[in-house]
């Protein structure tokens, strides 16, 4: 596995790789680094007007889920920034009365030649 991180553990981008045990470290990286650009010149957040913090740039958001290591309800990691439920809340207001999905996905991509088949 290929893990590359900026920013603080509850905050920032986090992308990892896993490769077959013998795959070549190179390759490896390179995919890190594409998926890292690509990540990060995406972005689902803009700021709303002054003081009314931050809106949605389009009709979707994706992020990872990070635990409060104090007990606290779990946060969100949207374009690098962590925000709370309430927060990431905020950013949907404008959606009032709509549906949504919500999809969990695996937190690494899986380049492995041998990796299980999805259900």
């Amino acid at each position: 596995m290929l893990r590359y991180q900026r920013g603080d553990a509850d905050d920032g981008f986090v992308f990892q790789v896993l490769g077959d045990q013998d795959a070549d470290v190179g390759e490896l990286a390179a995919r890190v680094r594409a998926e890292a650009e690509a990540e990060i010149a995406r972005c689902f957040l803009e700021p709303a007007l002054p003081g009314a913090g931050r809106r949605l740039t389009g009709e979707e958001v994706e992020g990872r889920l990070i635990a409060d290591l104090e007990g606290g309800p779990v946060r969100v990691v949207v374009d690098g920034r962590t925000l709370s439920w309430v927060e990431l809340g905020e950013t949907l207001a404008s959606f009032e009365g709509w549906r949504f999905r919500l999809a969990i996905d695996a937190s690494m991509t899986d380049v492995r030649s041998d990796k299980p088949e999805a259900e």
